[in-house]
């Protein structure tokens, strides 16, 4: 018995719960922004079906697998997906809000919430990577922008959004900013280079994304300029 669950809580944060009978024992695990693994401590349940899971989760973790309690968890899994389908459509409601592929319109949109360059290309960049639309913008935070990328976060999972152009100088400036790899690798005799020269030859050979630790969601075109938005690892 396997059961994947997705909703957002309270605190706007997308929670991803995972149960499972294995061995004779029911385990829920679960992850979110605040931690992964047995989560319920750090959930803010948004209504009382998202409270009933929380309450079922603590008092049943681990616990031997009756068949009975193994139905009342899937069926209560169910109806909390149901419900946060249902939260998520109603944000779908009304037609004051731009396509998603009109990207003028929606750029001028963020401008009207308040985002100012380069904010508003990088969230419009990682809602469209995530086939979401601009009524998900409430759920949308940036609170950390730098000079060649932004933090965008969306259900309070977080998005490195940049230009495709500046991930190599993302990278270089990641492994100078903090010397000591460069440092380590000296000491253990691996290379003779300078930093300058080190950080050139394994931007070039491990690639930016694996030196920063990210993935990529997709790649969006905005104002003809390719933006990468990617999940750290």
């Amino acid at each position: 018995m396997k059961k994947h669950l997705v909703f957002v809580d309270a605190n706007d944060n997308m929670v991803c719960v995972d149960f499972e009978t294995e061995r004779g024992y029911i385990s829920l695990t679960g992850d979110c922004p605040s931690g992964s693994g047995v989560i319920y401590d750090v959930i803010e349940p948004r209504t009382d079906l998202q409270t009933e899971l929380v309450d079922v989760w603590k008092e049943n973790h681990l616990k031997n697998d009756e068949p009975s309690l193994v139905e009342k968890i899937s069926a209560l899994m169910d109806k909390v997906q149901k419900e946060n389908d249902e939260f998520y459509e109603s944000l779908l409601q009304g037609d004051e809000f731009p396509n998603i592929d009109d990207e003028t319109a929606c750029l001028k949109y963020l401008e009207k919430c308040g985002y100012i360059e380069p904010d508003a290309s990088s969230i419009y960049a990682a809602i469209k990577a995530n086939d979401y639309d601009l009524r998900v913008v409430p759920y949308v935070d940036t609170d950390e922008s730098y000079s060649l990328y932004t933090i965008v976060k969306i259900f309070g999972v977080e998005y490195n959004v940049c230009k495709e152009d500046n991930l190599d100088d993302i990278a270089t400036k990641y492994l100078k900013d903090d010397d000591e790899l460069w440092r380590e690798a000296v000491r253990g005799g691996s290379t003779t280079m300078g930093l300058d020269d080190w950080v050139d030859e394994v931007v070039s050979i491990d690639g930016a994304m694996s030196v920063l630790a990210w993935s990529e969601v997709d790649t969006v075109e905005v104002d003809g300029t390719d933006y990468i938005v990617a999940v750290r690892d």
